[in-house]
């Protein structure tokens, strides 16, 4: 894959597509007369576009010249070609050009001068260290000072507000949150999701080793506990939040056909007391999927599977798990469907909101840290 193309002094030997060199002069300390052409300075900064580049011509023109005054290439007073000339040398629309110098205004890194055109003013704080706000963002910040504009929001509280939030988000990092689930497949699973999309530290405990944990103590440390089951008795903040069956399981039944008989099936382990709970929400996920004229039956295997097990079914969802120990019993020509939840939209905002005020409450009680005079 062809590495996307980078501003270098002239005679670099790299690959590139024809050069196309723009000339970049220093301001005069004195204004030329009207006789004589202005003689431009030596130094010449080349500029690539790359059909390849996902970014936007305009913005690789931003980045290259943003870098080239970042480095020194263009120090402050030097002299830009106009838009059009720029635009006529590398192949590509006036308005690009343009579009490019003025978001370099903005920043503050060019400046545009009645009769002198635009001038490299330096690079702002924010060229030097090399952060650079994306312009999908950039124009999301405009949108929100716009309607805090509108809404009589003063710029004070909304910075005050967004570095509130800020440091919210990044205390989520301290949270210890404890999951419990009832079986270790579907614990590894969400327990993975979570730490992946919210970045707090989850620790796994399985539904049968709750009460034993809680009795020793080994769920105090933790500032709460969330889990997909709502009866749940603990001594710390409890958040059962629900699940849905993921895409690819509606999938699979959505190309079954119409009025089929869809066994729902789940092994009970030794020990296992929840099992016909467990069994009973699966069959109400698929029966509540979405897919209709479904004809759904629990099924729960005790020991093993018998054959009435399967009379008058045309498919059969079950768990990953549990797929390998009965595939062979089956007949070819039944259609398995592995049952693997996800958490829904609903609980991804809550808990979202949840972390959020956890870690804000728990900011607050965090004494203030008093540094000594030295």
């Amino acid at each position: 894959m062809r590495k996307p193309a980078t501003p270098t002094r002239k005679g670099a030997a790299v690959a590139r597509r024809p050069r196309v060199a723009a000339r970049a002069t220093r301001a005069p300390r004195t204004t030329p007369t009207p006789s004589r052409a202005r003689r431009p300075a030596a130094q010449i900064f080349d500029l690539r576009l790359a059909s390849d580049d996902p970014s936007p011509v305009y913005q690789q023109l931003v980045d290259q010249l943003r870098l080239l005054v970042s480095t020194g290439e263009l120090p402050p007073g030097s002299r830009l070609p106009s838009a059009r000339h720029l635009a006529a040398n590398l192949g590509v629309n006036r308005n690009t050009a343009l579009r490019a110098y003025m978001v370099l205004a903005r920043e503050g890194v060019f400046e545009g001068r009645r009769g002198g055109g635009t001038v490299v003013i330096g690079p702002t704080p924010d060229t030097r260290t090399g952060v650079r706000v994306p312009p999908q963002l950039a124009e999301q910040i405009s949108q929100l000072v716009a309607s805090s504009s509108e809404l009589g929001v003063k710029t004070g509280d909304l910075l005050a507000y967004i570095s509130r939030q800020s440091d919210v988000r990044t205390r989520r990092s301290d949270l210890r949150v404890a999951f419990v689930e009832c079986n270790p497949e579907s614990l590894d699973h969400y327990v993975g999701r979570i730490q992946e999309e919210f970045g707090v530290s989850v620790t796994p405990v399985l539904l049968s080793d709750v009460a034993e944990r809680s009795r020793k103590g080994g769920l105090h440390e933790v500032d709460c506990i969330v889990s997909t089951f709502f009866h749940l008795t603990v001594d710390v903040e409890l958040f059962a939040i629900g699940v849905r069956p993921h895409l690819s399981v509606l999938e699979a039944l959505e190309r079954l056909a119409r009025r089929s008989s869809v066994g729902v099936m789940y092994y009970e382990r030794p020990g296992d007391l929840l099992a016909a709970e467990r069994l009973a929400r699966m069959a109400d996920a698929v029966a509540h999927a979405g897919v209709r004229e479904l004809r759904v039956r629990p099924v729960l295997v005790r020991t093993a599977l018998g054959a009435h097990d399967l009379d008058g079914l045309d498919a059969l969802v079950v768990r990953p798990e549990n797929v390998a120990p009965i595939r062979q019993k089956l007949p070819r020509s039944m259609p398995v469907i592995e049952f693997v939840n996800d958490l829904d939209a609903a609980s991804r905002q809550f808990l979202g909101e949840v972390f959020d005020d956890i870690a804000l409450r728990r900011s607050r009680r965090a004494p203030p840290v008093v540094e000594r005079a030295r």
